[in-house]
């Protein structure tokens, strides 16, 4: 009875849009319902909408009323559970396992490459954001004599500043495409940076290219339109032997190559670049990946060539060896109430009876929590527990809220289980209740560790939050959260 058919896919029953649109396609296949990309999942918000979807699409039942028989519903497919010999070291396990590894790999001469789909010309709008080294004004020139008209972006605007300027700029006609240049300046290192310094290079790399991209999601998208990232990465993405020379450029990249998830007809590339003095090669460059090449998101420049990023397997059981863990192995690790991470940490115990520094928002949990228990041995009766004292005390009861109450206990289960873990198997467990983004808590754990140890031999930054939603439907507040749990928490960590 926790099941109403008017509760809210998203907000009630908490499916994400996109899991909604996974549920879609299953129906859709199961049902035989053709597909229709002018569908729009925020007009079927509950399971009675999505009941009368099948029925005004389904081929043999269009435009019936009835509800369907129960035997009509397709089952849930359940996803197979991770097989407990790979988390206990079964080396034939682990053998089945191909390890894919990021690799740099040429990519054909621009003019072996076909055209985008993208014109420049005097019916292109285009918005520009500077970078500070000069290529961005380059680019510009060459836009005026194609005749384009340009909105310039630059400094330190803010997210309101931003969207007042594209809706003046919309005024006079849709914006064809976006250049975004600011991550083409390389940063200062994690020690010269403080925190704000290190969160302002991101804003102007990533979250106004988000607010960007955002308020132009219904006018940048379709075939003909175009989302250009450069990066300072090196020229190979950071997959080279030196790594990234600008790291900060990677949320560009990886904001970009999201952007193309969601809008697949548009020609979306991050193009990477090796530290230079170059302005007017580089302008070049860039309008060659915007008018060619609609085949590739990640490109690099480098040596004369282009590059791209493709995957390399090789056995997991043939690398080379790592390093030696021992009972004088320090780990510290974020996130360590992540069930995947709690197991990854009681491996790492079982190989090493190290000490482990365990960091996460979670309360350090307490051994003797009737609730942990009950989640290790009967988590449907636990649930019907939360709901049922949701009930009693007024408060809305829905099968998302007992949800959100039991992933509390989860994560306090498993940090648990890690503890529990690294003492069974002779190591110390030291735990620290922070927020990743609160530098002077995580600071304070840091000092910690230094005043434990000389040296630190595993640094595991697990931390982080999944909030799964179309640009559209991504307020700033989830966006923020998401992204700076990992990126300021990295910071922190680095820095301390």
């Amino acid at each position: 009875d926790m099941l109403d058919l008017d509760l809210d896919l998203e907000a009630d029953l908490g499916v994400d849009t996109v899991k909604q649109a996974e549920t879609f396609a299953a129906i859709r296949q199961e049902y035989g319902i053709e597909r229709d990309d002018s569908l729009a999942l925020r007009d079927y918000p509950t399971l009675n909408d999505v009941i009368g979807f099948v029925y005004a699409k389904r081929p043999d039942l269009a435009g019936t009323s009835a509800q369907p028989a129960p035997s009509t519903v397709p089952e849930a497919t359940s996803t197979p559970p991770v097989a407990s010999s790979l988390l206990s070291g079964d080396d034939a396990a682990a053998a089945e396992i191909a390890r894919r590894i990021p690799t740099p790999m040429l990519r054909p001469d621009i003019g072996h490459c076909l055209p985008s789909g993208v014109s420049l010309d005097s019916d292109s709008r285009v918005v520009v954001m500077l970078d500070e080294g000069g290529v961005g004004r380059s680019l510009l020139m060459r836009l005026d004599k194609l005749d384009v008209a340009t909105l310039t972006l630059e400094g330190a605007l803010d997210a309101n500043e931003v969207r007042a300027r594209l809706d003046s700029f919309s005024e006079k006609g849709p914006i064809s495409g976006v250049y975004w240049l600011s991550a083409l300046d390389v940063e200062d290192s994690v020690t010269d940076l403080d925190l704000d310094g290190w969160r302002e290079a991101l804003r102007r790399r990533v979250k106004l290219l988000y607010e960007t991209m955002r308020h132009l999601y219904d006018t940048v998208g379709d075939s003909g339109t175009f989302l250009v990232a450069a990066t300072r990465l090196g020229g190979l993405h950071g997959y080279g032997p030196h790594g990234a020379t600008a790291p900060m450029g990677g949320a560009t990249v990886g904001f970009t190559k999201a952007f193309k998830r969601e809008k697949p007809d548009a020609q979306v590339k991050a193009v990477d670049f090796p530290v230079s003095r170059k302005t007017a090669a580089l302008a070049d460059a860039l309008i060659e990946e915007t008018l060619f090449d609609p085949g590739a998101v990640e490109i690099g420049r480098k040596g004369g060539r282009r590059w791209t990023v493709g995957i390399v397997e090789e056995d997991l059981l043939e690398e080379p060896a790592g390093i030696d863990l021992g009972s004088e192995s320090v780990f510290v690790v974020t996130g360590a109430a992540g069930s995947i991470t709690s197991a990854i940490t009681a491996d790492l115990a079982g190989a090493s009876q190290g000490t482990f520094h365990l960091l996460d928002l979670t309360p350090e949990p307490d051994r003797g929590d009737p609730e942990i228990a009950a989640f290790s041995t009967d988590r449907e009766g636990l649930k019907r527990t939360i709901f049922d004292r949701l009930k009693a005390a007024g408060d809305k009861a829905t099968p998302a809220i007992v949800e959100r109450h039991l992933a509390d206990i989860e994560r306090r289960h498993a940090a648990l289980s890690a503890i529990q873990a690294i003492e069974a198997a002779g190591g110390t467990a030291v735990y620290h209740s922070v927020d990743l983004r609160d530098g002077d808590a995580v600071g304070a754990a840091m000092v910690r560790v230094r005043e434990d140890h000389d040296r630190v031999d595993v640094l595991l930054h697990a931390g982080g939050l999944e909030i799964s939603r179309l640009l559209p439907d991504k307020e700033r507040t989830e966006f923020d959260l998401v992204f700076d749990v990992k990126a300021d928490g990295w910071f922190n960590l680095l820095h301390g």
